[in-house]
Formats: C-alpha cells, sequence, structure tokens
C-alpha cells in the first residue's frame, strides 16, 4: 500500500465515519479492527451490516484524543462527513481518509477475489453482471434466498436455495442483492465473512475499475514536486500549435504546481526532451485510450488534491489558474452547492462563447453574424460554434474587435468584480479543475476496448448530474481553444497566417 494513506492506520484505533455499502466489506479486505461507528443518521443504519461495537453521534469525536485515533468515511453523504471532521480540527490524511481511497489501494496492490459462486440472478445482478463477468472465476452454481419455483440451472449452472448450499472449503460468493445484511448476517453465521470470502457486486465493481482502468504498458519520467496541485496537459496530436501553447502553459502554470504532459498511443521524443527543458513530468502509453491515459497520470501523483486537465490546443492566459481555484474554494466554502468541476470562460465551446460574447459586448455582433445565440452542448442545436470556421475566427477576433486579443481580454476579465456562473447543459472539458477524490468517487474515467475519444467528457459531466455537483465557470478567467473538428483545417490556416494572435507575447 501507498505510504500517502494505508500505512496511516497501523497502530491506530480505526473509527468508522458512516456505514456505506463498502463499509462491511472494506473491514473484511483490509482486516480492520473497528472500535466504534459514528453516524449522525442513526435511523439509517439499518440497511448495512455492523460490527458488535458502540454507534454513536459524530459529536463523540471531540471528546477524543486524535493522536492515536484515524477515521475513515465510509458515510454515503461524503462531503458532509469531510466538512463535519475538518470543522472539528481533523485533518484528512493526518486524521481520516475516505473508505474509497482505501479500495483505490486495495485495488492497485492485491490481487482482486474471484468468486465461485453467485447469490441473486434478479435486477442487481442484471444491471452489474455485464461490469464483473470478464473477472469472475470458474462459476460453480447459484444460489437464492428462496429457490422455490426456479428452474434448477441457470446460464448452465445449477441453482439452489442457501438452505440447500453445500459449500466449498475455497468458495468465494459474489452477492447481487440490494438486501446485503440479510444475506450477510446469514453467510456469516455459516463461517463466511464479507470481504474476506463473500463480497457485493457493488464493491467489486468498484475494484475492477479501479484496478482495469489505468492498465497499461507506459513510460514515465518522474519530475514529481510532490504538489497537491496538478496540472494534466493532453498531447502528442496537433505539433502545429505548440510553439504557442507550451511557453503559455510555462508561463503561467503556478511554479509549484506538478505539471505532466501525457502522450496516448505514442511516445513523441521532442515533447519528451521539452518536458525536461521544462522540468515537467512526462508519460506515454502504448495504449491510445485518452480516458486509459488521463488516469494513469492521476494515479501517478497520489499526493494531488486538485487536478487542472487540459487539451494541447487550450491557449490560457495569465491569472487563468488562480481565478479557477479561487472560484473553485468560493463554490466549494461559500455556497450551498456540491462542485463537480470549475472551467474558465473558453472563446471556441458551447457554453464560453455566449458569456463571453455577453460580458464582452460583442453579443449584438454574432446575432448579426451568425443569427440567434444560445448556450449549447454543441452538438444538438445552435451548433455554428462546433461546425463553422466563420464562427471560430470570429470568436478569435476576426472582424470582432472586441475579442481580437485574447490576453488584453483576460486582462479586462481579471478586472471585473469576482464573478462565476453554473453550466447546466452538457460541457466539453477542454480545460478544467477538479477534485482527485471525485475523480474517485466517479471511478475514474471509463476504459473500452475502443479509443473512447470524449468518454472522459461524457462520464464526468453525467456524474454531476447524476451525482448534484455544479459545473462552474470562472467569469474572470479565460482561454483560447482553437477549433473543434469540423473547423480544424481551417482554423490550421488561421493560424498559420495569424500566428500574432496566439504566440506568447514578449513582456
Amino acid at each position: 500500500m501507498r505510504d500517502s494513506i494505508y500505512k496511516q492506520l497501523y497502530g491506530k484505533r480505526i473509527v468508522m465515519f458512516g456505514t456505506g455499502i463498502i463499509q462491511a466489506d472494506l473491514i473484511g479486505l483490509l482486516g480492520l479492527s473497528i472500535s466504534y461507528y459514528v453516524c449522525d443518521m442513526v435511523e439509517m443504519t439499518g440497511d448495512v451490516m455492523l460490527e458488535d461495537v458502540p454507534l454513536y453521534g459524530s459529536d463523540h469525536l471531540l471528546t477524543e484524543n486524535r493522536n492515536d485515533l484515524f477515521i475513515i468515511i465510509c458515510e454515503n453523504d461524503e462531503s458532509y462527513a469531510n466538512r463535519k471532521l475538518e470543522s472539528m480540527g481533523f485533518n484528512e490524511g493526518q486524521h481520516f481518509c475516505f473508505g474509497e481511497d482505501l479500495l483505490f489501494e486495495y485495488a492497485h496492490n492485491y490481487e482482486l477475489p474471484k468468486p465461485t459462486r453467485i447469490w441473486g440472478t434478479g435486477a442487481t445482478f442484471q444491471y452489474h453482471i455485464d461490469d464483473v463477468a470478464p473477472f469472475l472465476g470458474d462459476i460453480r452454481s447459484y444460489i437464492l434466498s428462496d429457490a422455490s419455483g426456479s428452474e434448477p440451472k441457470f446460464q448452465g449452472k445449477p441453482v439452489s436455495s442457501f438452505s440447500e448450499f453445500d459449500p466449498e472449503g475455497d468458495d468465494f460468493i459474489l452477492v447481487c442483492s440490494i438486501y446485503y445484511k440479510d444475506i450477510g448476517t446469514q453467510l456469516k453465521n455459516c463461517g463466511f465473512a464479507p470481504g474476506k470470502s463473500c463480497i457485493n457486486i457493488r464493491t467489486l465493481v468498484k475494484l475492477i475499475r479501479f484496478s482495469n482502468f489505468s492498465n497499461t504498458l507506459y513510460e514515465f519520467d518522474d519530475r514529481s514536486k510532490q504538489s497537491e496541485n496538478m496540472v494534466v496537459i493532453l498531447a502528442g496530436y496537433k505539433p502545429l500549435v505548440y510553439e504557442s501553447v507550451f511557453p503559455r502553459l510555462k508561463k503561467y502554470i503556478p511554479p509549484d504546481y506538478d505539471v505532466v504532459l501525457v502522450t496516448s498511443g505514442k511516445l513523441d521524443e521532442g515533447l519528451k526532451t521539452m518536458c525536461e527543458r521544462y522540468d515537467w513530468s512526462y508519460i506515454s502509453t502504448q495504449r491510445n485510450n485518452v480516458s486509459l491515459a488521463l488516469n494513469l497520470a492521476i494515479l501517478m501523483f497520489p499526493q494531488c488534491k486538485k487536478i487542472w486537465k487540459i487539451d494541447e490546443d487550450i491557449f490560457v492566459t495569465e491569472g487563468c489558474f488562480e481565478a479557477m481555484d479561487k472560484t473553485y474554494r468560493h463554490i466549494e466554502q461559500n455556497t450551498r452547492y456540491e462542485i463537480g468541476f470549475v472551467t474558465s470562460l473558453l472563446n471556441v465551446n458551447g457554453y464560453g462563447y455566449v458569456r463571453l460574447l455577453e460580458l464582452m459586448g460583442a453579443d449584438d455582433a454574432w446575432e448579426s453574424k451568425f443569427g440567434e445565440l444560445r448556450y449549447t452542448d454543441c452538438y444538438t442545436h445552435h451548433v455554428a460554434i462546433h461546425d463553422s470556421p466563420e464562427a471560430a475566427m470570429f470568436m478569435w477576433g476576426e472582424n470582432n474587435p472586441a475579442l481580437a486579443d485574447i490576453d488584453v481580454v483576460a486582462s479586462k476579465l481579471g478586472f471585473m468584480p469576482f464573478s462565476y456562473s453554473i453550466c447546466p447543459v452538457r460541457y466539453s472539458i477542454g480545460l478544467i479543475l477538479f477534485a482527485r477524490q471525485d475523480w474517485i468517487r466517479m471511478e475514474m474515467f471509463p476504459v473500452t476496448d475502443k479509443m473512447n475519444l470524449g468518454a472522459d467528457e461524457e462520464h464526468i459531466c453525467r456524474f454531476c448530474l447524476m451525482h448534484a455537483r455544479v459545473m462552474g465557470v470562472a467569469e474572470n478567467a479565460v482561454a483560447g481553444h482553437l477549433s473543434y473538428g469540423p473547423q480544424h483545417k481551417a482554423m490550421e490556416q488561421y493560424y498559420q497566417a495569424n500566428t500574432d494572435k496566439f504566440i506568447l507575447k514578449e513582456v
């Protein structure tokens, strides 16, 4: 296990904050001895298994000597538990961690269990089985709480009720049911132990994703500064703009940040050498899969807490990173939102172009040239910002004096009163800031057999929507995006003819 979390547990009294579904499996997987539970929603503990230890409200922690105590958050509402502990003076990493962090580390340091029996063939089984099927062992049989009236076989394997089940010494049972407490209790009474000889399918799905979604051959030039802030640059396929993009990044990324440049599916000697010169880390992956490359980069920097992900055709400006961080902290600390990620304004972007035109007083100019101005995801309506090269040129200042110089625009926005907005539609994630903990919550970025370009975008936007987390836009910061796919050819020619618009200006 990595020193950052797991070794913190040794010699400490372990307290479990909350009773989420993974807690029983986690206790068994890691062989934990729990001193007591804390939970502020005691009425919610009926659906999960508790060890035979005391249960208190979280205020009990105020009476503790925290020097020999370590708290694991397994609360369904992790953000609540996190804020509660921090309000009492507990520090993440020193005094507490999240249960999913430990699952994550387990997945990368131990062999995952291979179930030999499956309990349940209903909706939970059907919903999750495709995720775990390639990783199962030789399934010997299926177990049902009540097998009366069931077919004697399911998928070619015997079916029995638990009362008829004749276990073998090496059995490991995968429980595919929402009634894990009741089933787990029956299994424990027969000598099975959650995490050791049985596991909930949702826990196993997490372990599999954590293990598989960063599994690739790679080369890594490690120049880590052990910073809590990290910038991941996805590059390798648009060399035309590197003369402008990378000097901007070098100048405007705060010097104490870790930076790692990743080339997915190739080793680029030129970028590798540039990273050495810039004192950036460099990763090249053998397999070309953007989500996989992004996951690997984050995995290699376990100390980072905040992650900036940026594409290779994004032209950052002065103060961009600081304004995004300020906006993230403001939303997190001073609003009632739970935050998913923060972005700056981007000129060629379905949401950002509208706000940028409004703030710079160029919205009428857009509508006189391109028609109705509306926020969009770029794909389903008002697609000029995605499809039209002329629209991209306009957003770079062509026949639009208000946006003629991206650095002047950045300066004007930087001097405006602090402002942010919430993007309510799918967002194109060319430049975003998000928390490592949320990357773990969303079970990393999904990796499929294909290159799955855009899967990272869909996944994080879906995560925000389905987990009630907002996508914040820092309106005191702007960056340029060269173009979307249909605009690339024309915008490459435009770039070559107007390099002075993009290149880092000498001071």
